[in-house]
């Protein structure tokens, strides 16, 4: 073989090797797993064979469950406790994707699978995952245990035991599936705290008389314009 192919078969070596990001966790760099790949921000490993790893990737997808059931409550149901519980989540998810992650700029544990285009890990302080699930656990607890209104009747005891079920172990799967640091878990627990009591003071301050308009059988505009009610007719105040 001559020098020139020699060289030409060594730039193709470190060609490939520059695309290739060494992973130890992979079996061509002595790992156990042959693929790993992130969706939804939760790091999925092939072939797993650890029953707690599978519980803490379920957990990573479970979160996801109860906006989804807000929202079916705001839009089938036409309660405003979904419409809160829903855009409460979003607001969070972008407040912490836009905002937080880009002030921290912490990444996450190497062995993630959530990586930029450079193959370095994304943000991962504080984790999405924990802020909305203990956000909306503290709101739910809240508004069970505090509040009286009638609308907050509609968060049964059964609904807020579901909330804690599937939200309560997040932070355990975020770290145990190395998604996110125990610190930046920690952290999320602690924002999370904080903005689930935030919702609920909003909510029983500024929208404490709100399930009115929502009344299914309420006219659509009843509650901008104030239309008085017809002679004879019981007043939409009475509707709750």
């Amino acid at each position: 073989m001559t020098s020139r192919d020699e060289t030409h078969l060594l730039g193709d070596e470190e060609k490939q090797g520059s695309n290739t990001r060494f992973d130890p966790e992979l079996e061509e760099f002595g790992g156990k797993y042959r693929s790993k790949f992130a969706i939804g921000q939760v790091t999925i490993r092939c072939p797993e064979t650890n029953p707690l790893s599978w519980i803490a990737i379920v957990y990573g997808f479970l979160p996801f469950i109860i906006p989804g059931g807000f929202f079916i409550l705001w839009m089938v149901y036409h309660r405003f406790m979904g419409k809160f519980g829903f855009l409460l989540a979003i607001i969070c998810s972008i407040i912490n994707e836009l905002i937080f992650k880009n002030l921290a700029k912490q990444p996450r544990p190497e062995n993630t699978a959530n990586r930029k285009p450079d193959g370095t890990p994304t943000h991962g302080m504080p984790s999405g995952h924990v802020l909305n699930a203990f956000t909306l656990m503290i709101w739910s607890i809240c508004e069970v245990a505090l509040s009286k209104d009638a609308e907050s009747r509609q968060i049964q005891v059964w609904w807020l035991c579901v909330i804690i079920a599937v939200m309560l172990p997040v932070p355990w799967a975020r770290w145990w599936n190395e998604d996110h640091s125990a610190q930046q878990c920690a952290v999320s627990i602690f924002l999370g705290f904080i903005a689930g009591i935030c919702a609920f003071v909003i909510r029983t301050t500024y929208f404490s008389n709100h399930w009115q308009p929502w009344d299914r059988n309420a006219a659509p505009f009843d509650a901008l314009i104030n239309v008085p009610p017809a002679s004879g007719t019981i007043p939409r105040a009475q509707h709750i």
